[in-house]
């Protein structure tokens, strides 16, 4: 028994201080908008899309009139995990209760001159909301992550200029907003049973920051049909400052309740963090020709700024860490066909190969990531001045194993599943 309980204390010792991946690598959403997303995101070489805020600055710079898109998308995602010895247990069980993301994005785009062509942009190119089941009970790595979110919101001006016929160069900055938030419980060993408790629960709120980038990119008609693009949006850091409550939790011992309420008053403290969002670099192409496209594109994310994630509490110096997560940069492979059936109705389908930047010992409840397959299909239905249209991508994870080497001790394997829908109108005028 006491072996045991010095390995739970091992596994437990580090509490958690950032919340585990959404949508693409790492946290990150970079399929913006319900073509690319069709498409499978491969989007840097389109030029007839205000969405091109996003994915390649210099796609509005074809753009004629004036054109403006809503959308939104709704992201499903769950993950479940199978524990392994020592710690947990192979018989252990756990599933996520991620909920809903319904990230919005907004894209406007006006010729200026002959040459010149501004846009905006609203984006959420970074989001999670994660959490998992029984997290107030019974889940095994509640004194890791119960529940946690990041939210990254990006307002991108954007001018482009026509060089030539062919020829385009575009630029933005990039303003962005960046909320965090998350819990986990405090454990502790009761000296009267030598058992492991819940003592607290730490709840930290509304940490925000205003960061600037900027984002760059370049597109190329070099023959008929044929479009290249080349973007990059830099990487942000966030010095998120908020609020840390600590809740006592009843432990039914009187007396192990009074030496808890000795090392920890139930008080709300000021907390900080710094986040590295990395830098996305795309390079793709696409061809056209009678009523078919197809595109192709590879994605680099810099996550290897992602190095750390520290967590400073003006309270208890145990409570405060810093967690090692040494991200590796990663690759997504991205492929699109479409067909125009009708001047009004066109179909297309999408594949994209993410490969995760989080190595085997970040692995765990706060990143329970694997490389995944992901296909989409998608739809556009255009009548006068408006379109309409709408892409779903569903995708699998091969199942991951932390090998015995998770930095707390709490090993074990992961699968997941994700669904993202995503609906955009679209007007000229």
């Amino acid at each position: 028994m006491r072996r045991r309980t010095s390995r739970t204390l091992a596994a437990l010792a580090c509490v958690a201080c950032a919340a585990p991946p959404a949508h693409a690598g790492g946290f990150a959403i970079p399929e913006q908008g319900a073509r690319a997303l069709g498409l499978g995101g491969a989007y840097v070489a389109q030029s007839d899309d205000a969405a091109a805020v996003f994915h390649n600055a210099a796609g509005i710079g074809f753009l004629k009139g004036r054109q403006l898109s809503l959308g939104a998308s709704l992201i499903y995602r769950s993950t479940d995990f199978e524990g392994a010895s020592p710690f947990p247990g192979n018989a252990l069980r756990e599933t996520s209760a991620h909920g809903l993301g319904l990230p919005p994005a907004f894209d406007y785009a006006q010729r200026l001159t002959p040459k010149l062509v501004a846009g905006i942009g609203l984006h959420v190119p970074f989001e999670l909301r994660s959490g998992w089941a029984n997290r107030e009970t019974s889940y095994s790595g509640r004194f890791l992550v119960k529940s946690a979110g990041i939210r990254s919101t990006s307002l991108n001006p954007t001018l482009a200029y026509q060089l030539a016929d062919r020829l385009a160069v575009g630029a933005g900055l990039d303003v962005r907003l960046t909320h965090f938030d998350f819990e986990h419980n405090v454990p502790l060993i009761n000296p009267f049973t030598q058992r492991v408790q819940d003592v607290a629960a730490l709840d930290v709120r509304g940490g925000r920051h205003l960061s600037l980038g900027y984002n760059v990119g370049v597109l190329a008609k070099p023959a008929e049909g044929l479009a290249i693009g080349v973007a990059y949006r830099s990487g942000v850091r966030a010095e998120l400052t908020g609020d840390a409550e600590l809740s006592r939790l009843p432990t039914g011992s009187p007396q192990f309740d009074a030496l808890v309420a000795r090392r920890y008053s139930q008080d709300v403290v000021a907390a900080s963090t710094s986040l590295a969002l990395p830098a996305l670099v795309s390079v793709g192409a696409q061809y056209g020709w009678r009523d078919w496209l197809v595109s192709a594109q590879l994605d680099l994310q810099l996550w290897s700024a992602f190095e750390s994630l520290p967590l400073l509490l003006d309270g208890p110096p145990e409570l405060s860490r810093t967690q090692r997560l040494e991200f590796a940069n990663s690759q997504v492979y991205r492929v699109g066909v479409e067909r125009r059936l009708t001047d009004a109705l066109t179909l297309r389908g999408g594949y994209f190969l993410d490969r995760t930047p989080v190595p085997t010992e970040t692995l765990g409840p706060l990143f329970p990531e694997a490389t995944r397959h992901c296909a989409s299909v998608g739809a556009s239905w255009r009548r006068g001045r408006m379109r309409i249209e709408a892409a779903n991508a569903m995708g699998f994870s091969k199942r991951r194993s932390s090998e015995g080497r998770n930095r707390d001790g709490y090993d074990g394997s992961y699968g997941g599943f994700s669904d993202t829908f995503s609906v955009s109108l679209g007007w000229w005028f």
